[in-house]
């Protein structure tokens, strides 16, 4: 379900917890345990994992790293409601500790749930209150997850400003799709000149081959469609004519026949 997992729970929570000594108290056995779910994490164990972090909690219960592993753990088993509610208390823990790291991580793992889910409205409530929190470098990524949201509510608007912003701070990796978001939503909204750069910029980012660039160039042909360039269009969706793009693209093509 995440695909960087076992990097949030080791690198943004802070890795392990540092033993030196034999565990003596519930606190340091809390966290021995979490310690041990965590290698069971690595190694996929993910229901003996989340027996751990379980035992981890039962131990110390304000221990908000451990349930926040609890709610990763039960979204890989694709337990979601649980999930969330892990998230849920996480959040709650984490501020309470002031630590807002853990409390935007939480918001945004309930967003990413609401999202799958296509229950959009509580999808951008839980994005709104990680972006209230989430460190300066962390907001690209909320912005472009809230705009896609948004795009997916048609509301183009809203999604438009979100995108422009994400994209200037984006990671090199993640700005081909955040391109491809903004060349939809331009499209959508008529703005063909702004939707043509973008879908360049997205043919340009985006890694892979031709098929993975294909929805990009699908984008590329719907600006120059709206601009009047029908040969450029036609290039553009002959590129677009492959994999889950291959029946749309070819579609457009036939749309395009007796147009110059």
């Amino acid at each position: 379900m995440y695909v960087r997992f076992a990097l949030i729970a080791l690198v943004l929570l802070g890795g392990v917890f540092p033993i030196a000594v034999l565990a003596q108290s519930a606190a340091d056995k809390s966290k021995l345990a979490y310690n041990e779910g965590l290698t069971l994490v690595r190694q996929q164990k993910y229901q003996e994992a989340l027996a751990k972090f379980d035992e981890s909690i039962q131990l110390d219960p304000q221990n908000y790293r451990s349930l926040y592993m609890k709610g990763l753990t039960l979204a890989r088993l694709n337990r979601v409601q649980e999930a969330i509610e892990a998230y849920r208390r996480t959040a709650e823990l984490a501020q309470r500790a002031k630590d807002a790291r853990v409390e935007y991580l939480a918001h945004e793992q309930i967003g990413k749930i609401y999202t799958q889910q296509g229950k959009f409205d509580e999808a951008l409530a839980a994005y709104d209150r990680a972006l209230a929190i989430a460190p300066a470098a962390n907001r690209a990524e909320l912005l472009l997850a809230k705009g896609t949201v948004l795009i997916q509510q048609q509301n183009y608007e809203k999604a438009i400003p979100l995108l422009e912003e994400a994209v200037q701070s984006l990671k090199a990796a993640d700005k081909g799709d955040a391109y491809w978001y903004l060349a939809r939503a331009y499209n959508a909204s008529g703005a063909f000149p702004k939707a043509l750069e973008a879908a360049q910029k997205a043919v340009e980012l985006i890694p892979g081959g031709p098929a993975q660039k294909a929805k990009a160039y699908f984008e590329m042909g719907q600006a120059y469609r709206g601009l009047g360039r029908y040969n450029e269009a036609r290039d553009a969706f002959q590129k677009a004519a492959v994999g889950p793009y291959r029946q749309a693209a070819l579609y457009e093509l036939e749309l395009l026949k007796n147009m110059n």
